[in-house]
């Protein structure tokens, strides 16, 4: 491969494997690479990007920080919060709109008897 001739290359007999030791990395090329260990750590002082269509997470996820997501989510299952829950357009339940959601005057409350809101 023209990109590892000034690299040390260990590489299988038909080239579809290979680790390539440059000067300021390690570039591991494969159809696939599995890890197997008891535990892995990642430690970047900059930044770790994943670069790929779909990512599969099988077990829990912590994230101790912020998350920015720049699309749509989904969940299939409950979401739980402990903080405010902040829409910055409008917030949906069910088929209610609720920035501009409003009771009118006499509403009831439950249990108790009728107040203008």
């Amino acid at each position: 491969n023209p990109e590892d001739e000034e690299n040390a290359v260990f590489q299988s007999l038909d080239g579809t494997v290979r680790v390539a030791l440059w000067p300021d990395k390690v570039k591991v090329t494969a159809p696939e690479v599995v890890v197997e260990t008891e535990v892995a750590e990642v430690n970047a002082t900059t930044s770790v990007t994943i670069d790929t269509p779909l990512t599969t997470i099988t077990g829990d996820a912590t994230i101790n920080g912020n998350l920015q997501v720049d699309g749509n989510i989904h969940s299939d299952g409950n979401i739980d919060a402990d903080g405010i829950v902040t829409g910055l357009t409008d917030v949906q339940a069910g088929t209610k709109l609720l920035k501009n959601h409003d009771h009118g005057t006499g509403a009831l409350i439950a249990g108790r008897t009728a107040v203008n809101n």
